[in-house]
């Protein structure tokens, strides 16, 4: 097998969101996560917990079938003809060979699937987590700025702005895929809003902040008729935002 790397250049990336509702379909390929086979967690009184396996075990083949990656797992037991494997885990640097009886389930549909009873992500210590979260929050306050500037310069459709009712419905959509979809939501508008609020518009804490700072400058208060003006302004503003974005919501919904 040979890796190749392909660049593909697209303009106006999202410029149109009834246009461009799923551009990875649109180019005909399909997206699947390269996640490692880590367990993350062992489900109480499942198969993988009656077999011994253990958190941070990597699993490296079922029935001496490779595994590269966590999405080859459940296609990989749902092809066996039994309920018996054994699995190869790497646990720390050494390899272990461990006989698991899967779990038989069917659901309403009369399909049956064989569950090994796992989730997978890397267990990290709490300082671990600390800096991947703080590195995390990094990456998406850089992408909220500019998500920002792009609407600024036009490079993207003032139509990806999503109101309460966009947010509403996201919300559900994530909850359905589970918790930990969910929370990282939950995380992600709190950080945007977060930015948000620091950007120096009146009326936003960043707005307070930029006002303070004039003010250490000149040496002197700002005119209350100024200061009034300014606070007026930036609410106007937040308000026109609120209501075109509910208006995108509605148009969109």
């Amino acid at each position: 097998d040979q890796t190749k790397t392909i660049t593909l250049d697209v303009d106006n990336f999202l410029t149109d969101s009834k246009q461009q509702e799923n551009p990875v379909s649109a180019l005909g390929i399909s997206i699947k996560m390269k996640s490692l086979p880590i367990i993350g967690s062992i489900l109480p009184g499942g198969a993988a917990e009656k077999a011994g396996l253990m958190v941070n075990d990597q699993i490296i083949s079922i029935n001496n079938s490779g595994i590269l990656y966590a999405s080859e797992i459940s296609p990989a037991l749902n092809a066996l003809n039994t309920n018996f494997v054994d699995i190869e885990v790497l646990r720390g640097n050494k390899t272990n060979i461990i006989p698991v009886e899967l779990n038989l389930v069917q659901n309403a549909e009369g399909i049956q699937s064989r569950l090994l009873g796992i989730q997978f992500g890397l267990k990290r210590s709490f300082f671990a987590s600390f800096i991947k979260g703080s590195k995390e929050t990094y990456n998406l306050s850089v992408k909220t700025l500019q998500f920002i500037g792009k609407m600024l310069t036009g490079n993207m459709g003032t139509e990806n702005l999503s109101g309460p009712i966009g947010i509403a419905k996201m919300a559900g959509d994530t909850a359905q895929a589970g918790i930990l979809p969910f929370l990282y939501l939950m995380a992600l508008l709190s950080i945007s809003l977060g930015v948000l609020n620091l950007l120096p518009i009146p009326a936003l804490d960043g707005g307070q902040l930029t006002l303070l700072g004039v003010e250490a400058i000149r040496g002197s208060p700002l005119p209350d008729k100024v200061e009034n003006f300014v606070y007026a302004t930036g609410t106007v503003m937040i308000i026109f935002l609120m209501v075109f974005a509910v208006f995108n919501d509605v148009a969109r919904f």
